[in-house]
């Protein structure tokens, strides 16, 4: 039995508050790399609703398109999709 392909997505989120790590296992996605891990990892001081001074970006591969709504519900942007900025 061949295991199932999946086309992978790389995609940017920018945010000011604290990272929503449910977000990884939602879009079904991971950070992309080492750094981006890191980068996940600073947002973690802004737990309580604290706001960064400013806008943190992490890139995140997934097997699925990001749920912009969900994202925007964390109040987290999709900011760019396979290389392609969005408005």
């Amino acid at each position: 039995m061949k295991p199932d392909k999946y086309e992978l997505h790389t995609y940017t989120v920018r945010g000011l508050f604290s990272f929503p790590i449910d977000m990884l296992r939602y879009d079904r996605s991971f950070p992309t790399n080492e750094t981006e891990t890191g980068n996940i990892a600073t947002t973690i001081p802004f737990m309580s609703n604290e706001v960064a001074k400013e806008p943190i970006e992490i890139r995140l591969t997934g097997i699925a398109y990001p749920n912009m709504r969900r994202w925007d519900s964390f109040g987290w942007a999709v900011v760019e999709i396979d290389g392609v900025r969005l408005p």
